[in-house]
Formats: structure tokens, C-alpha cells, sequence
């Protein structure tokens, strides 16, 4: 399974300072279907 996940978790501010994720998108991850998992990680990498 696609994940931006680089084993670096922890929260700060909300936001996990490893993989750029909400701690919502981080819970939701397994529920989220592969074009949204994609669609998250390509927003990631444009906004780091």
C-alpha cells in the first residue's frame, strides 16, 4: 500500500513532522482508497 509514512511519527501542531500528514488523514489511511492516498502524497510533495 502507497504510503508517504518515513517512520519519523510525531505530532506537532496536528501535523506529523515525518510524513506531512493530518493525524485525520494519518487514522483514515487503510480507509482511503488508492486514487485518494495518491492525491494526498502528490499534495504533500508540492507543499514541502
Amino acid at each position: 500500500m502507497l504510503s508517504p509514512c518515513k517512520k519519523i511519527c510525531k505530532i506537532e501542531k496536528n501535523i506529523c513532522i515525518g510524513c506531512g500528514r493530518s493525524r485525520e488523514q494519518i487514522s483514515n489511511w487503510l480507509k482511503y482508497s488508492n486514487y485518494k492516498r495518491k492525491k494526498i502524497m502528490n499534495e504533500l510533495k508540492n507543499h514541502q
